[in-house]
């Protein structure tokens, strides 16, 4: 018999009691905890937290590959890649961050050298410091900006110190050159 009304009537029985039980809580916003759980078959209610369970898990799984995506470079950002190509360039690009660390450490230890083979690190025992020339540096928010300040005793060492700060590929935004007299 074929219905001729949109809805069925209520005498005639649902062909689909699971799908019309789920319209009826997403149309009216309710989760299974707000409707009287007598109105469900075990078996209907079982399945229904079947499936909220899994749409849950799959929004988890989605959103941690979007935020392993987030941590790609730019290029491969910008195109919207499937959650297998996301893990792959994502191993791909492990190893890169791995030499790229390898490089930097091997470029801080060799600058440390020649600061320490030059003499200007600071030498600090018993409050007494035993060198001109102090340098301290710090991390600012990124990983690639730092503050370096470096303090001399000397006139005339300023000059030699920013050409060797520009000779070690090392990008200024801002400095500043105080003269203090002792």
């Amino acid at each position: 018999m074929c219905a001729l009304a949109p809805f069925p009537t209520p005498n005639w029985p649902l062909l689909n009691p699971i799908g019309h039980q789920l319209n009826y809580i997403y149309e009216n916003n309710e989760t299974l905890d707000s409707v009287p759980q007598a109105t469900f078959d075990p078996c209907v209610v079982k399945k229904l937290n079947h499936n909220a369970s899994e749409r849950h898990r799959r929004k988890t799984v989605n959103s941690l590959f979007s935020s392993l995506r987030s941590l790609l470079p730019l290029a491969d950002q910008m195109k919207k890649v499937s959650i297998p190509a996301t893990v792959s360039e994502a191993v791909k690009y492990i190893p890169e961050l791995q030499e790229q660390v390898e490089r930097l450490i091997h470029k801080k230890e060799e600058l440390l050298l020649r600061i320490s083979q030059q003499g200007g690190i600071k030498r600090c025992s018993d409050g007494r410091c035993s060198s001109s020339a102090t340098v301290s540096i710090n991390r600012l928010i990124s990983d690639s900006e730092v503050v370096i300040q470096i303090t001399l005793r000397k006139d005339r060492v300023a000059p030699k110190t920013t050409y060797q700060l520009r000779e070690s590929d090392i990008e200024a935004l801002r400095g500043k050159l105080l003269a203090l007299c002792n």
